[in-house]
C-alpha cells in the first residue's frame, strides 16, 4: 500500500505542472491567469463535491465498489474532456 501511494504521488508530481503548461497553452496571454484561477476553484470544488458523492454512493448501495467506481468512471470522463486540448495543441 505504501509503495503504491509512493507511486501514486510521484505520478501527480510529474504529470501535475503538464496540466498547468496546457492551460496556459490553450488560453490566450490576456486571460491565461483567470481561467488558472478558475481551473483551480473548480478543481477544488470538485475535490470537496467527490468525497461526499462517493460516500453517498456507498451509503445507498451498501457497497464500496460503486464509490471505488465513481471515481473511476469520473477520472476517465475528465481524460476525455481534455483529449481535444491534446490533439489541438
Amino acid at each position: 500500500v505504501i509503495a503504491a501511494m509512493a507511486f501514486s504521488t510521484f505520478m501527480w508530481g510529474a504529470g501535475a505542472p503538464n496540466i498547468f503548461a496546457l492551460l496556459a497553452k490553450a488560453t490566450s496571454s490576456k486571460v491565461s491567469a483567470t481561467a488558472g484561477g478558475i481551473f483551480n476553484g473548480l478543481g477544488n470544488f470538485a475535490g470537496a463535491l467527490a468525497p461526499v458523492l462517493m460516500g453517498a454512493l456507498i451509503a445507498a448501495t451498501g457497497n464500496m465498489d460503486n464509490g471505488l467506481l465513481f471515481l473511476v468512471v469520473m477520472a476517465f470522463v475528465g481524460c476525455l474532456i481534455l483529449l481535444p486540448l491534446l490533439r489541438k495543441h
